[in-house]
């Protein structure tokens, strides 16, 4: 078999594998769409079917992206309108209609910029620039691409920063700025491999291959536009077909090759024309009336020209310009409107504020969030149940409302009496008499610290001067939910701590720590050593035995036992601290 034709043969089944994939996608959704109920799915998957068939099918498309943006306003979810006027921005930017794109982008970004969603402003920045680089006017593409730029480099989207440096370089390819294109296409190509996005990788090699082209490295640009025209048939993209064998036109038309210029131009045309790419269109009408003009065939030339000069007119026109320069216009005034209207209410609300708050200590608001956070932090240190601080919290706060009230009603504030003013005064108490009762529960703690360190002290001076108790030879053993046993020494055991439905195992063995995880909870654990006076459960946490406890420490916040042989300590809860304590001095 001829090697040619068995690789033309082996591409053409890969592509038609690839159609009949995303066909079988695409009848997916369409079937989900048809059973589902919920309407926000039906504008997500609306929308999906509509990107699907952007370069395919742009007016089914539309019609899938209408049909998504008339459903989110109906129920008035935000996240579908504002896909869908991207989506619809994208579609007419490619049918040529720029001024109505323009519009659909600016009600994106106006949604986005409401609800500060710094991705999808991204996008609809990067979406007008587009409009702009294909109106020629690069200064304002420039910079929305720019700004784009740095709000992916916030939310660090490799994707999307990619498509950015795509743009950035291709504003400057046209310029002919070509270090500056080259670096921005090699950058987004590195990106585009790392994450393994084939469209975004075929469309940096197309820019790497027009920047090749225009510096005469005709061998490396045909490298990388023919690995490009392979990806995208790959990938059944027919407008990336289409500017991918435009190029390919112009590195011909630059070797000289005329002939096959006009033979790849005419492709291009092909492709653009089969799914009204009307960008991709007017370009081919100007490349093949420069073509062939150039092979001297001077009526096809003018034939080209015509079609050009009036699709480009009809899309490019100064009413259509003018159209986009007001669209934006009225953006930014709705935009300054709204930020006049922020500072207005901002000012009105500051003055009032200011109005009401005029008798309130400014230096002991900041005091007053600081030690309210101490205060109930210290407070529950203090007291031991829930119950008991709730009370005490309720006592305080009902103590100062009645002070409040006495206050507004004998005049000393010179308000008059309502809701407003009285929660205005109650305010300016409670900003008062906060740091007073930080200073009490400071003080409370102190005491409870003392009395703690005092009872520690006395226990482990009990421990270091006791005669140490006889070790108890009894043999002890443990039943674990894998039917596995662990038996030892009961004098071995220093204690076993809780991890979720596990429980860790501290004990001796020849001399040495062990360490043994094993499926039980300590519940169970303790029920089964609930028969030996020496072992205690002191904390949710810990099951002990106090036989070989060598220390005893003690703060306000409660009781924390030190043994010889661990490297950590064990706190003891503060529901039962005197209980664990008196048992501990028993034992000594």
């Amino acid at each position: 078999m001829n090697i040619k034709l068995f690789i033309l043969s082996l591409t053409l089944l890969l592509f038609s594998i690839t159609v009949i994939s995303q066909e079988r996608v695409i009848d997916s959704l369409e079937n989900k769409l048809k059973t589902t109920s919920i309407d926000s799915v039906k504008v997500e998957i609306l929308n999906t079917l509509g990107f699907q068939y952007r370069n395919k099918f742009p007016k089914k498309s539309l019609s899938y992206a209408n049909d998504a943006l008339n459903l989110s306003i109906s129920i008035k979810f935000l996240k579908g309108e504002v896909n869908a006027h991207n989506l619809m921005g994208i579609i007419n930017k490619n049918l040529g209609k720029f001024d109505e794109a323009i519009d659909h982008y600016f009600k994106a970004l106006k949604i986005a910029e409401k609800n500060n969603d710094l991705e999808t402003k991204s996008s609809c920045l990067n979406n007008i620039g587009s409009v702009y680089q294909v109106q020629g006017d690069y200064k304002k593409a420039l910079s929305y691409f720019k700004e784009s730029q740095i709000l992916e480099e916030k939310t660090g989207n490799k994707k999307q920063l990619s498509i950015r440096l795509y743009n950035i370089g291709l504003i400057y390819d046209n310029i002919d700025s070509l270090d500056l294109a080259y670096s921005y296409y090699y950058n987004s190509l590195l990106i585009e491999q790392q994450i393994k996005n084939k469209e975004g990788i075929y469309y940096a090699l197309y820019g790497i291959a027009g920047v090749d082209t225009k510096r005469g490295r005709y061998d490396k640009a045909m490298e990388s536009i023919t690995e490009a025209i392979g990806i995208a048939k790959q990938i059944n993209d027919i407008a990336g077909v289409s500017v991918c064998y435009s190029e390919l036109g112009k590195l011909f038309q630059a070797k000289n090759d005329i002939a096959k210029s006009v033979q790849y131009f005419d492709s291009s045309l092909f492709y653009a024309t089969k799914i009204d790419f009307k960008n991709s269109i007017i370009q081919g009408f100007k490349d093949l009336s420069e073509t062939w003009f150039k092979l001297g065939n001077k009526d096809k030339a003018y034939s080209y020209l015509k079609k050009y000069v009036a699709l480009n007119d009809s899309t490019n026109s100064v009413e259509i310009s003018n159209k986009i320069a007001e669209i934006e216009t009225r953006f930014e005034i709705e935009k300054k409107e709204k930020q006049i209207q922020f500072l207005k209410a901002t000012n009105a609300l500051e003055t009032q504020k200011a109005k009401t708050e005029k008798r309130n200590r400014y230096f002991l608001l900041i005091t007053f969030v600081l030690s309210l956070v101490l205060a109930i932090s210290n407070l529950r240190r203090i007291v031991e149940q829930t119950r008991q601080i709730v009370l005490y919290v309720a006592i305080i706060i009902a103590s100062l409302l009645i002070v409040s009230f006495i206050m507004l009603v004998s005049g000393l504030f010179d308000y008059e009496i309502s809701f407003f003013n009285f929660f205005s005064v109650f305010v300016d108490v409670l900003t008062i008499a906060i740091l007073p009762i930080f200073i009490t529960v400071l003080i409370l703690e102190r005491v409870l610290l003392n009395s703690h360190l005092k009872t520690a002290e006395e226990v482990s001076e009990q421990i270091n001067t006791s005669v140490p108790l006889l070790l108890n030879e009894t043999k002890l053993s443990l039943h674990f939910e894998n039917e596995t046993d662990l038996s030892f020494a009961l004098k071995d055991l220093i204690c076993i701590e809780a991890n979720d439905n596990y429980s860790a195992i501290f004990y001796n063995k020849d001399g040495k720590l062990k360490k043994e995880l094993y499926r039980v909870t300590l519940k169970k654990l303790e029920e089964q050593l609930a028969q030996y006076e020496d072992i205690l459960r002191c904390h949710k946490s810990y099951i002990i035995n106090i036989t070989h406890i060598k220390r005893v420490s003690g703060n306000a916040q409660g009781f924390r036992l030190h043994f010889q042989d661990l490297s950590f300590d064990i706190p003891v809860s503060r529901k039962i601290p005197r209980e664990i304590i008196e048992k501990i001095k028993s034992r000594l």
